[in-house]
Parts: structure tokens; sequence; C-alpha cells
């Protein structure tokens, strides 16, 4: 329930509110390479970067934002979308939905979306890097992230209970279709094995 909440809990198990946000639900947190937590939080779609040492509880005001796609449909409405990379879909303008983050081995941020299913890449390093639809497709959401061995990303869906094994330039291969709609979760094995976790009619 709002507001939106991240807790770190000590080595004696005293709780410390470490972010407060005026969202209702923080839907996924990663830690990063660079040593920060990153929280996305629904409904606004947005991720934080949060300090995770902090002594002082962070919020709207006071956390980074490194994502918000509010803002790039805003800016695409209003003709201000000005890199070629930023192609966004008419999304619900009420919910945005992040569902998982995962990081690449160059500390470049995925994010994994719904209302249309998306990914979208940033890189948290360079304040003015444009976010950048690195894959889409017809399903509703993307659920879940993993890497393979590869370096391949994999991701769950939401809609037709899809695994996508995605290349680094973005394209997509249907590795399986599930009999129930919707992939939760996504785990890749140290022998290269890859487990997905469905549920849905």
């Amino acid at each position: 329930a709002s507001p939106a909440t991240v807790l770190r809990i000590g080595p004696d198990g005293k709780l410390f509110t470490l972010s407060e946000n005026k969202d209702v639900v923080v839907q996924s947190v990663r830690l990063g390479p660079d040593g920060a937590l990153y929280a996305a939080s629904l409904p606004s779609g947005r991720v934080f970067r949060l300090k995770t040492d902090a002594t002082a509880k962070q919020d709207d005001s006071s956390a980074t934002v490194v994502f918000d796609i509010a803002k790039l449909e805003d800016e695409k409405a209003s003709g201000k979308a000005d890199s070629p990379k930023v192609d966004f879909d008419k999304h619900d303008s009420k919910s945005h939905f992040i569902w998982d983050l995962t990081f690449d081995t160059a500390g470049r941020l995925y994010v994994a979306a719904g209302g249309p299913a998306a990914v979208y890449r940033v890189d948290p390093a360079k304040p003015d890097d444009k976010p950048e639809v690195f894959f889409k497709c017809d399903e509703q959401h993307i659920r879940s992230l993993a890497w393979d061995l590869k370096g391949n990303l994999i991701a769950g869906t939401d809609g037709s209970g899809l695994v996508y094994r995605i290349s680094p330039q973005g394209n997509g291969y249907v590795l399986f279709d599930a009999p129930k709609r919707e992939i939760t979760a996504v785990a890749v094995a140290a022998n290269g094995t890859i487990y997905a976790a469905s549920v849905g009619d």
C-alpha cells in the first residue's frame, strides 16, 4: 500500500526506511554494479537510484530518477523526443507497469515493462543518455528477465506466456510457448538450462 517503501534490514535485525515515494508499490529492486540500489515503483513507472548507505530516508525529491515512462511519453506527445532512440507506443495514461530490472556487463539497466510489452535500456552512468526501446513485442507485458550464458537476454511475457531469447542487437526469438498465459519468473542454471515459471488460464 502507498507509500511505496524500501526497507533496509541491518545485521542486528533493525529496520531502516531507505526510501518512500508517492507510488503504491515497489515492484522490483536490484543492486547495481555501481553499488546503488535501483527500485521500480508502480503505477508511475519510474526507476529510482537509492544510496544504500543513506542515513536519512530518501523520497521523490531526494532520490534520483533514472527512468520514467510517463516523462518519455510526454516528450513524444509534445514533439520534444529529439532522439531517434525514443520510439514508444501509446501506453495507458493512468498506469505504467515496470515488472523487472537487470543489468548487463557494461552496467546498462534493462527495464521490463508492460502496457504494451517492451524492454527499455538506459545507462545510469550517463545522466544525459536517452532511454531506448531495446525490444518490443505484441504481448501485454514483459514480466521477467534473466541472462543466458552467451549474453542473450531471456524474457518471459504476460499474454501468451512466451519465453523470448533476445540477442545483444535486440532481436527476439520465441524459445517456448507455455500452456499458461504468464511467465512470472525466468532463471538460467550454470549449465545453461533455462527455467520458467508460469501461471494463469
